[in-house]
């Protein structure tokens, strides 16, 4: 059986920075996750807090409360699936922290839950692989 082992929001977010860093998004993002617990959105690269686009921030705020985790960024992204939110997130489980964010120069392998806005029922947790570009990120696959 295995035991489940809770994390703290502390420990969640100690993880989240250290992904933002990974991903080389420009420094203002890092400071406002780091002291105001602010989350951006990615489109073709440049953020915009999570905040200004309330369905996001309502999804935002639902996925921490089912999953128990961190969102650190999400990358908006259209797709040929469909309008797609992904959302970069730290699970509540340490052992599946190795997911967290696997990197390639520029190129990473993040896990995300993906909220399909065109097709909900399309909408699960998984990795995702993006593109870190100019303090920015966009999806890329």
């Amino acid at each position: 059986m295995k035991k489940t082992t809770k994390t703290t929001r502390t420990e969640k977010k100690e993880q989240a920075l250290a992904c933002l860093k990974r991903l080389q998004v420009a420094k203002l993002y890092i400071e406002d996750f780091e002291q105001s617990d602010k989350v951006y959105v990615f489109e073709n690269r440049y953020g915009y807090p999570a905040q200004g686009n309330e369905d996001v921030f309502v999804k935002l705020n639902e996925i921490e409360r089912k999953y128990k985790c961190l969102v650190y960024a999400v990358i908006h992204s259209e797709m040929g699936f469909g309008d797609c939110y992904n959302f970069l997130l730290v699970p509540d489980d340490p052992e599946d922290w190795e997911w967290l964010l696997q990197s390639n120069i520029a190129r990473h392998s993040v896990l995300a839950y993906v909220w399909n806005r065109s097709y909900e029922a399309n909408s699960e947790m998984g990795t995702i692989s993006c593109l870190s570009l100019a303090g920015g990120l966009t999806r890329a696959a």
